[in-house]
């Protein structure tokens, strides 16, 4: 796989050339199925990836490494336990990663800041997430991808992060564009997973 641009949104039909024939997962491609409950008690390891997933992909937990509070339920993962965590993967620093969800593309998203904000830059979102890549007559697995931990180390960018007084104060200069990609029930959801 040669590419001269990570590009945020690949396709359906990009990510299937990339698998190809590939019997085994490849340290330069790493695909993962980002979807997550709000509730801490749905497994959606067993509620979603194990009932489906693309080829070669691994399961992400998005609560890994994180403490929930009131104000914040989903919260930044600790910065040593998520190097842990992405080791376990099998993200080397050059590896590509595609983040992908099963409908609404939060938790793919979210992903895709969270990998950027802990130091790794190539990473893509699936556009249209699993729900897409079934529209597009592609087959889903239930075998799972044997991974070689990597070497990963996290490093957390501050430039990706930004306070609430950052944010009030960007109202009135307007230096930056604000993205919410939280749709109106994923502010309010309290069980089940986003299908």
């Amino acid at each position: 796989m040669v590419l001269s641009r990570i590009w945020t949104v690949v396709s359906t039909n990009w990510l299937r050339e990339q698998i190809g024939s590939q019997l085994k997962a490849s340290k330069k491609l790493r695909i993962l199925d980002t979807t997550f409950a709000y509730d801490r008690d749905v497994d959606t390891y067993k509620e979603g990836y194990q009932l489906g997933h693309i080829p070669q992909s691994v399961h992400f937990n998005i609560f890994k490494c994180t403490q929930s509070t009131p104000e914040i339920p989903v919260n930044l993962p600790e910065i040593n336990c998520f190097t842990d965590y992405v080791q376990g993967l099998g993200i080397w620093p050059d590896t590509h990663v595609i983040a992908y969800d099963r409908s609404l593309p939060q938790a793919a998203y979210r992903t895709w800041w969270m990998l950027r904000l802990y130091g790794h830059r190539n990473v893509s979102v699936l556009d249209g997430g699993l729900r897409k890549w079934l529209e597009d007559g592609y087959d889903v697995t239930t075998d799972e991808p044997e991974i070689e931990r990597s070497d990963f180390v996290a490093k957390l960018d501050k430039n990706l992060l930004r306070s609430y007084d950052d944010v009030i104060r960007n109202f009135e200069t307007r230096r930056e564009q604000i993205v919410d990609a939280r749709g109106e029930q994923s502010k309010n959801v309290t069980d089940g997973i986003l299908v």
